[in-house]
């Protein structure tokens, strides 16, 4: 599982509090060494083995995804060109 770096200290202990922004409460994940608010964009990481099972992830959905969508518009293009330029004749 991933894992929260404080930019500040450098600490992995986190946890979990409220702010209060305006009229909203807002969860936000702190570290517990110096109380940094820490976002999980800039400051969660991932280990190497996720990191490369994230990789395969992608791959995958890449596979499943991504190629069937460019053969139907391969498709799609082809029966275009022998409507309008073979049928016509």
């Amino acid at each position: 599982m991933g894992y929260y770096t404080c930019p500040r200290c450098g600490g992995h202990d986190v946890y979990s509090s409220n702010v209060i922004q305006g009229p909203n409460i807002k969860g936000v994940v702190k570290c517990r060494g110096c109380g940094e608010i820490l976002s999980y964009a800039n400051n969660y990481s991932y280990s190497k083995e996720e990191e490369e099972e994230a990789a395969g992830c992608r791959m995958v959905l890449f596979i499943i995804i991504v190629i069937p969508m460019i053969v139907v518009a391969i498709g799609f293009f082809l029966f275009v060109v022998y409507d309008v330029f073979l049928r016509s004749k």
